[in-house]
């Protein structure tokens, strides 16, 4: 997975138009296997949302730096 500033800036109607494309045979191949291996890492319900409450944890608490900047920084 790249990282948010490894991404291309696509305008809003071209990102929107992307995302109404059907995926692709290796794109659905590759869901459906990502999928599969969550689905056997972490097998209950209480075991998926543990991991998401983690993860969100860190995702929220961490600084978000964008073009070399941190949020507020001018």
């Amino acid at each position: 997975m790249s990282r948010a500033e490894d991404a291309p800036e696509l305008p809003v109607d071209e990102a929107l138009a992307r995302m109404r494309l059907p995926l692709t045979d290796d794109e659905r191949e590759e869901t459906l296997a990502l999928v599969a291996w969550f689905t056997r890492r972490y097998p209950t319900l209480p075991e998926r949302f543990a991991y998401v409450r983690k993860r969100h944890a860190e995702w929220t608490s961490a600084a978000v730096i964008v073009g070399g900047h941190e949020p507020g920084d001018r």
